[in-house]
């Protein structure tokens, strides 16, 4: 079965291999801050993984510091399959 963090060993994986730079994040004092960033060049993309089985849903909080980093004109996504990651991953090429 897949979950959300196998989808996240894949994500890393594939970005490492890419040349994507990969960040688990972890925001002290800021609950709900997205999973991951990632970088390469100038470009940086914040991403928020949630299963691939769909059961995996946004919190409020999630959907609140989503909308709060978008308005600070950061790019924020919202992946749930494998086949999303393979698209974030190749939006850096």
């Amino acid at each position: 079965m897949a979950t959300e963090k196998r989808l996240q060993q894949y994500c890393k994986t594939l970005a490492k291999g890419c040349g994507v730079g990969f960040y688990k994040l972890e925001c002290v004092g800021r609950r709900g801050f997205p999973d991951v960033m990632l970088i390469k060049g100038a470009k940086i993309v914040f991403v928020e993984l949630k299963s691939p089985a769909g059961t995996g849903r946004l919190s409020a909080l999630q959907t609140h510091r989503i909308a709060e980093l978008r308005e600070l004109g950061a790019t924020v996504l919202v992946v749930d399959s494998f086949a999303g990651v393979d698209d974030v991953i190749k939006s850096f090429s």
